[in-house]
């Protein structure tokens, strides 16, 4: 995954903002679900956004509460963006992220 070697490389990348205060992180969460098929056999997806959200979140825990310019934290993105494409594993991932970093600062 190309946002992995990213990260391994320059992990840092993942608290950097644009110009409207967006984490990497808000700019996943904004876009569609991609769910890529795996074994046609057994009918298997792999959510290609939840892969890059996990790196991302381990790169840099405290961006699941950054606030963008609109006030905005990435589980807004989340559910804002493309909801009816949304899985259970992105949300649960955001909330219980959200839920960890909001109660251990």
């Amino acid at each position: 995954m190309v946002v992995r070697a990213l990260l391994s490389i320059c992990p840092e990348a993942a608290e950097m903002k644009n110009v409207s205060g967006e984490l990497p992180i808000h700019r996943v969460c904004r876009r569609p679900t991609t769910l890529i098929t795996g074994s046609k056999a057994n009918g298997e997806f792999t959510n290609e956004n939840l892969g890059i959200i996990q790196c991302l979140l381990r790169a840099y825990p405290e961006g699941i509460l950054a606030q963008d310019e609109r006030g905005l934290v990435p589980l807004h993105y989340l559910l804002l963006n493309h909801a009816a494409t949304r899985t259970t594993d992105e949300v649960e991932l955001l909330v219980v992220s959200l839920t960890l970093e909001t109660f251990s600062t």
